[in-house]
């Protein structure tokens, strides 16, 4: 009779009865699972938007960036997640009056963080490649306020997008999928010119057939060591992300030619937490491939916890 009485929208009402007829185990371990990483991408994500706040190194435009992927992947751990858990639990106790209140602005907020994530990643690339293709005029072409307000019309879009699920579940899917496709397409695009950009100047510069006056002034803007250093970390951060996003996308085809089921549902959720599990590793990549982040979360976490003052930060 409860299931009579509700005010669910229709895909949500199928999910609840999708989650109720599948396995109570796996939501068992979904709602478990998540809990876990929220707490990490929580405690990860607020100690790297500290140390971002102390790196004086990182170019001012690169930082906005990081700021904004840190952010977004602080939100999926401290509000995307404990809404999962609670719509979770409320499906396997059969309250869908708390499924129906909950489930709505657990996937809005979800789509617009992991969307935000998406996209900053996209950004970031682009601003990696106009760093080494514009030369002495990066600094005065990419600049904080405009890379601030790009993010700005980025975080509107993709709470416009979020939203959308409300009004227009299909157009949100098949639009979710064209734009997660072409940020692929183009990031990857701008890591690969990156990359010839540098096989060509490397080879200029080992030949030795060009005068140091026709190498591109790049360098004198750039420490291309660190250049490439950072390129390397942001192209690992974008494959794990990838990695973690790939197989939701898989789903989300099989669902525009299956259409919806237990199973399926269960695996949208299983591929969600995929993508949550980004957020909570996102930290450690930061740490492990950027030199100065590290030497400042190691300088925090001794500030934090004593007991681990003697650790010293690998070098």
């Amino acid at each position: 009779m409860d299931d009579l009485n509700h005010s669910c929208s229709r895909q949500d009402f199928r999910e609840y009865q999708f989650i109720r007829e599948a396995p109570r185990h796996w939501y068992v371990f979904l709602c478990a699972a998540n809990v876990i990483l929220s707490v990490c991408a929580v405690f990860g994500n607020a100690i790297i938007l500290l140390a971002l706040r102390q790196c004086h190194s990182i170019h001012a435009p690169t930082k906005a960036l990081f700021y904004s992927l840190t952010f977004s992947d602080f939100g999926v751990g401290m509000v995307a997640q404990p809404l999962q858990v609670v719509a979770g639990i409320a499906a396997l106790h059969g309250d869908i009056n708390l499924f129906c209140s909950v489930q709505p602005f657990y996937a809005a907020v979800a789509y617009f963080f992991c969307s935000v994530s998406f996209i900053t990643m996209t950004a970031i690339s682009i601003e990696r490649y106009l760093a080494l293709r514009l030369g002495i005029r990066y600094r005065l072409v990419v600049t904080v306020a405009k890379v601030a307000s790009i993010l700005v019309l980025l975080w509107i879009l993709s709470s416009i997008w979020a939203i959308s699920r409300m009004w227009n579940i299909v157009f949100n899917k098949i639009s979710g999928v064209t734009i997660g496709f072409l940020s692929i397409i183009i990031t990857s695009s701008c890591y690969f010119r990156i990359y010839c950009n540098l096989r060509v100047l490397n080879a200029r510069i080992d030949s030795h057939q060009a005068p140091r006056s026709s190498i591109p002034k790049t360098r004198n803007v750039l420490n291309m060591t660190l250049y490439r250093r950072s390129v390397n970390s942001m192209l690992g951060v974008f494959g794990l992300l990838i990695a973690c996003y790939i197989p939701y996308f898989c789903v989300l085809l099989v669902v525009a030619f299956l259409g919806y089921s237990a199973t399926v549902t269960l695996a949208t959720n299983l591929t969600s937490l995929v993508i949550f599990l980004n957020s909570s590793f996102n930290p450690f990549v930061y740490c492990w491939r950027i030199k100065e982040i590290r030497l400042r979360v190691m300088l925090i976490i001794r500030t934090l916890f004593p007991v681990c003052s003697n650790i010293r930060p690998s070098r």
